[in-house]
C-alpha cells in the first residue's frame, strides 16, 4: 500500500508543479520529453495512471478509513493481534537485517508496510465475518440446531494400534480389536457389566484404555466422533472403528441433553458464517461494497468510477 500511495504522492507533486512546464500545441503540458521530440502531457501519464492504479490506491485509503471507523471499539484487540504478530516475525530472524531481507523478498518495503497490511487484513476479516452473519437466517439456525447439534456424551474405549503401516500389521490389528469385543461379549454374557468389561484393559501393554469423560462432538476424529455420538448408553461398538491412530472399541457411558437454541445461537451464527465463506469466495468483496455504501461513498471522477465498477463487478462475478 505504500508503494502505491509513494507513487500517488509523486504524480501529486508532479502535477501541481504544472504550470512551469513546457506545453504542447493543444495546451497541455509537458510532463516528460524524449531526444527524438516524443512528448508525454501530465494529463497523458493521469489519465493512464487513473486506469491502472487510482482505484486501487482509492479503496485501500477508503477502506482503512471506514474500517477502523467501523471497528474503533475493537482496537486494543486489533492493536494485540499486531503486536503478537510483529514478536512473532522478529523471533523468527536473528537481526533486523535479517527479517528486512525477507520482507523485501514478499514485497514489503519496512516491517511497518508488512504490519500495515496485518492490521487491514485483520480488520478485513472481522468486517467479513459479521457480513456473512449477517448473511445467517433464523430458520438455518433452527435447522442446523435440530439437525447437527446434539448433547455431550461420555465415554471408554480400547485402541489397537498397528505395530507397521504395512497391510499385515493392520490387518493384524483389526484382528486384535475383534478380539476384545469377542472377549467383551462373553464378560457381559456372564453377568459382567459394560463399563468393567471395559476396564479389564487398563492395565493390558498391548492395547490403550482410556476414559475420554464428557466431550462434544467434534473434539475427536470424525469417524470416531460418528461410532461414538451413534451409540445408545451402555452400549459399544460390535465392529471395530477404524481412524488414524488404529482401532477403536467404544462404550458409550452417558449422554447429556443438548444446549438451549438460545444459548447456542450465536454460536451456529459463526458456524453457518464460516460455511457461507468457504462456499463464496465473493464475501469479502460483498462485505467492503455494503460498507461503502452504508457510508454513501461517492467517486466523482467519471473514469475512476467506471474504473472502480469494472473492477467491483470482476471481483463479485469471477471470484465464485
Amino acid at each position: 500500500m505504500k508503494k502505491k500511495l509513494l507513487l500517488l504522492a509523486t504524480l501529486t507533486l508532479l502535477l501541481t508543479g504544472c504550470g512551469q512546464n513546457p506545453k504542447l500545441k493543444n495546451g497541455e503540458e509537458v510532463l516528460v520529453e524524449l531526444g527524438d521530440g516524443t512528448k508525454y502531457s501530465v494529463d497523458e501519464i493521469w489519465q493512464e495512471f487513473k486506469e491502472d492504479y487510482a482505484t486501487s490506491i482509492i479503496l485501500d485509503k477508503v477502506d482503512t478509513k471506514l474500517l477502523e471507523s467501523e471497528y474503533k471499539d475493537s482496537k486494543s484487540d486489533i492493536d494485540a493481534y499486531v503486536t503478537a504478530m510483529e514478536t512473532n516475525m522478529r523471533a523468527n530472524y536473528e537481526s533486523e537485517e535479517q527479517l528486512l531481507n525477507a520482507l523485501q523478498y514478499y514485497g514489503y518495503s519496512s516491517l511497518e508496510d508488512y504490519l500495515d497490511m496485518v492490521r487491514a487484513n485483520r480488520l478485513r476479516t472481522l468486517l467479513t465475518n459479521d457480513f456473512a452473519k449477517s448473511k445467517v437466517t433464523d430458520k438455518e439456525v433452527e435447522k442446523y440446531y435440530k439437525d447437527e447439534v446434539v448433547g455431550d456424551i461420555e465415554a471408554v474405549h480400547i485402541l489397537v494400534t498397528p505395530s507397521g503401516t504395512d497391510t499385515a500389521n493392520d490387518t493384524k490389528a483389526k484382528e486384535k480389536a475383534n478380539e476384545i469385543i469377542e472377549a467383551i461379549k462373553k464378560d457381559i454374557k456372564s453377568g459382567t457389566s459394560a463399563l468393567d468389561a471395559f476396564k479389564k484393559y487398563e492395565k493390558n501393554d498391548d492395547v490403550k484404555f482410556e476414559d475420554l469423560g464428557r466431550f462434544s462432538k467434534g473434539k475427536n476424529v470424525t469417524e470416531f466422533d460418528n461410532a461414538a455420538f451413534a451409540l445408545k448408553v451402555n452400549n459399544y461398538t460390535t465392529t471395530p472403528v477404524k481412524t488414524s491412530y488404529g482401532y477403536h472399541v467404544i462404550l458409550k457411558t452417558k449422554e447429556y441433553e443438548k444446549e438451549k437454541l438460545e444459548d447456542m445461537k450465536e454460536e451456529i451464527k459463526s458456524t453457518l458464517a464460516e460455511d457461507k465463506q468457504e462456499k463464496d469466495s465473493t464475501m469479502q468483496y460483498q462485505a467492503l461494497n455494503d460498507l461503502r455504501k452504508r457510508n454513501n461513498i461517492k467517486i466523482n471522477d467519471k473514469d475512476i468510477e467506471r474504473a472502480y465498477n469494472k473492477y467491483m463487478n470482476y471481483q463479485l462475478n469471477q471470484n465464485k
